[in-house]
């Protein structure tokens, strides 16, 4: 049954000056695992690589129910790399109490970009 859906759209453009001002760094590392940041790092557009996890990350909160509140931050939603290219969704911390706790047994998400946006659909599902 599903709990919830979430949809995010990401500016590529948007992200790279994020990441590239004098913040850049400090903005990746509250918003990406380290994993995540190699990952897009070494990806041949990594703004586009960022803007997509970023776009996973706010669609998972609107799956989840609680976007950016009640304690959910974005280092808490994990987007693992995959050796078969289907993204997912790990939860840590406050997300993963709040999914448990809302019978959430998993998340369903979808990730595709242009050179311009990249955009994320999630589902979170329950049992019944």
């Amino acid at each position: 049954m599903i709990f919830g859906i979430g949809v995010d759209i990401v500016e590529t453009a948007r992200m790279r000056r994020a990441i590239g001002s004098r913040w850049g760094q400090r903005f990746l590392e509250k918003v990406f695992t380290t994993e995540e940041i190699a990952r897009c790092s070494a990806a041949p557009d990594a703004a586009q690589c960022y803007a997509a996890g970023f776009a996973a990350k706010e669609a998972t909160v609107k799956a989840l129910g609680t976007g950016f509140a009640a304690g959910v931050v974005p280092l808490m939603i994990y987007i693992p790399s995959s050796e078969r290219s289907r993204p997912r969704i790990v939860l840590q911390g406050i997300a993963l109490e709040i999914a448990l706790t809302s019978g959430i047994t998993k998340f369903h998400v979808s990730l595709t970009h242009t050179p311009t946006v990249a955009c994320a659909f999630v589902t979170a599902e329950t049992e019944t």
